[in-house]
């Protein structure tokens, strides 16, 4: 029993020395592949793509609360946050443009609008009776 642990790693050996080689000899046929950055240059966008044009700022969130005063709170809240988090800490040091925070607060109003009408449609009943 003690013969064949010496015979069977010495097999493994040769057959990870077998594998090497066809790895190296692989990798020698392969053709070069350009760099990243040259793979990235046909994809580069012009000045006048639509891709780079902002979209239009949706006011539609206002609609879904039908309260005025909940509308004001809810913007002055999201405003308040994306200044702290967004604006404040990190978004200034890198471009003076304020069309990202807006649009950011535009976009944290309309999931807080759409949760609101999800929550007004859930029969409390049949929830606290289940």
């Amino acid at each position: 029993m003690w013969f064949n642990i010496p015979i069977a790693m010495s097999i493994l050996v040769f057959l990870r020395y077998l594998s090497m080689e066809w790895e190296i000899h692989k990798k020698a046929e392969t053709p070069d592949i350009p760099s990243h950055l040259a793979h990235l240059a046909k994809y580069q966008l012009s000045v006048h793509s639509p891709l780079l044009s902002s979209p239009p700022i949706s006011m539609t969130w206002r609609r879904k609360f039908e309260s005025p005063a909940i509308e004001a709170s809810i913007d002055n809240f999201t405003r308040h946050i994306v200044k702290e988090f967004v604006t404040d800490s990190w978004y200034s040091g890198l471009s003076p443009d304020r069309n990202v925070p807006e649009q950011i607060r535009y976009f944290i109003n309309d999931i807080l609008a759409e949760l609101g009408q999800r929550i007004k449609r859930i029969n409390l009943i049949n929830l606290i009776t289940r």
